[in-house]
């Protein structure tokens, strides 16, 4: 396994862009929202593809599932980096950081079996620029 820039052990994957390379800093609400979906959609889809017989030898993943299990490792922590951005972002307007909210409500009701964790996300305060909530 090839020690990878962003830390992960990934199975000789070397196409992956180092997470600290992809700026989302600068991302309005909206961009983060589209970015965080279609990481939810890959992953998905890597879920879907990792678990068909032809990933898997006779009791754990061959190697091209593990490669798919590497992918799914990536794009998960680019999600929780999408929803860290989301969280520290101070949007200009309401519906910038209710698109930013969007984000990190959607990844709390993905991660957690608890239903108040997810209503206190969406009840925290906006942070607008200026004060306006």
């Amino acid at each position: 396994m090839a020690e990878h820039a962003n830390s992960t052990t990934l199975p000789e994957v070397q196409a992956l862009p180092n997470l600290d390379a992809i700026s989302i800093a600068h991302l309005t609400g909206r961009q983060l929202l589209a970015v965080y979906d279609a990481l939810t959609a890959v992953d998905e889809a890597l879920t879907g593809s990792v678990n068909q017989p032809r990933c898997w030898g006779s009791n754990d993943l061959n190697s091209g599932g593990k490669v798919i299990e590497a992918l799914m490792q990536w794009a998960g922590m680019a999600r929780d980096a999408v929803t860290e951005a989301a969280e520290r972002a101070v949007s200009s307007t309401r519906q910038d950081a209710e698109y930013c909210r969007w984000v990190v409500v959607k990844h709390h009701a993905s991660m957690s079996d608890d239903l108040m964790e997810v209503v206190r996300q969406a009840a925290t305060p906006l942070l607008v620029q200026g004060g306006a909530r």
